[in-house]
């Protein structure tokens, strides 16, 4: 039963992974087609994502973006005005 195991476990892995994908590919769809700006941060305040109408509305490609802060991407002066209410969405409020 060991190596059954273990391949059952591995093939379930891999169809929770691919579900991953799925989902998240669907959520990005979603995200590119509301009328918003849809922006995601990780704990170091580096972007990870960001919908379609946010990079046209700053005229970015999203791979210069990624993994970068906002005084990066918006310049020291925007970023320091949007810092407080992404503190705010970290600690948990809906911003």
């Amino acid at each position: 039963t060991g190596p059954l195991l273990v391949s059952v476990v591995i093939e379930q892995r891999e169809r929770m992974r691919a579900r991953a994908v799925e989902l998240g590919e669907r959520l990005e769809v979603i995200a590119d087609t509301v009328p918003a700006y849809i922006a995601q941060f990780d704990a170091g305040l580096r972007y990870r994502f960001a919908n379609r109408r946010y990079l046209q509305w700053l005229g970015k490609d999203p791979r210069a973006m990624l993994g970068k802060g906002p005084a990066d991407v918006l310049g020291e002066t925007a970023a320091a005005r949007l810092l407080p209410a992404m503190q705010r969405a970290l600690a948990g409020e809906r911003q």
